[in-house]
């Protein structure tokens, strides 16, 4: 079976990409994401140890043809994806390190090797790679503009805890919001969004959550986009970037300094229930009050 990667589109909002969404296909298949037109790839009746290779080799000719050229930054947005895959795994190895980023062992040698040259990582003697100090100057200037956030870090901790879904801390950036930490359990969702991702405030409760209340988020058709708000304040909408995935987020009374913050929940459609339903709005509210006495804006009224 072989495995690619590819960067879908919103069912609903065709225009919008989802950026650094991994989504996997099991073999090939016709009107996929990656080969959404004849010709059909080369296939092999009988597959031997040498037939795999040679298709393998056609599938990928296939596939550049198909496929837009790789953008420049390709290189740099890998050596990113694999010192966040490091902060969050902690020490890990150079096949873990191609496996989980889905990227050729050899490309992973050449960036690993530049980022120790670098000096960002460090390898042990298990061979295994980590985080080197250097890595915290690139934080300073951020947590120095961002004192909020430390705070916030172990309610979502509590939050993942709590619903047993993957989380998020989200601030809103002019018309985006913006990933600024999340949480992720081992059963959760098959793709993750990563920290820093920026996307319009349409497609998730989470946008929603960030909206001021004048303000009606709107669909790829320009028609008001649906969401469920229930009376305690916590937004519901099925994904509209991600189909079969639910969201559900909260958004905090901030002081004037902090920007426009929510949490968020998302996790598989297929697994909602009501029961769940209740115990996640309930987790976002608890959170969402702590979160504000932290800040010094919680209030009963």
């Amino acid at each position: 079976m072989f495995v690619f990667q590819s960067t879908v589109r919103s069912r609903k909002s065709p225009g919008l990409p989802v950026s650094s969404i991994p989504v996997s296909y099991g073999g090939v298949r016709k009107g996929s994401a990656l080969f959404p037109s004849r010709p059909e790839p080369p296939t092999c009746k009988r597959i031997t140890s040498c037939s795999i290779y040679a298709l393998a080799a056609q599938l990928r000719l296939h596939q550049e043809k198909q496929l837009p050229p790789k953008s420049d930054t390709s290189s740099p947005i890998r050596a990113l994806d694999m010192l966040e895959l490091i902060a969050t795994e902690g020490a890990v190895g150079h096949t873990t390190i191609s496996e989980s980023l889905g990227i050729p062992k050899s490309t992973a040698s050449s960036l690993l090797k530049s980022l120790l040259t670098a000096g960002y990582i460090l390898r042990g003697e298990d061979r295994k790679f980590t985080l080197a100090p250097r890595v915290l100057r690139l934080s300073e200037g951020f947590h120095a503009q961002r004192q909020w956030l430390p705070p916030l870090l172990p309610l979502l901790d509590r939050l993942r805890d709590e619903t047993a879904e993957t989380v998020f801390l989200m601030e809103r950036r002019g018309p985006n919001r913006v990933i600024m930490a999340r949480r992720l359990v081992s059963e959760g969702l098959s793709f993750t969004v990563p920290v820093g991702d920026i996307a319009p405030l349409s497609g998730t409760a989470g946008g929603h959550a960030l909206c001021r209340p004048d303000e009606i988020p709107l669909d790829a058709q320009g028609n008001p986009e649906p969401v469920q708000r229930s009376p305690s304040g916590v937004n519901f909408a099925p994904s509209a970037i991600v189909p079969g995935v639910s969201s559900f987020a909260v958004a905090l009374r901030v002081p004037r300094d902090v920007p426009p913050l929510a949490f968020s929940v998302a996790m598989p459609e297929a697994r909602l229930t009501p029961e769940i339903r209740v115990g996640i709005e309930a987790a976002l509210v608890g959170i969402r009050d702590a979160a504000e006495k932290i800040l010094g804006t919680y209030s009963t009224a």
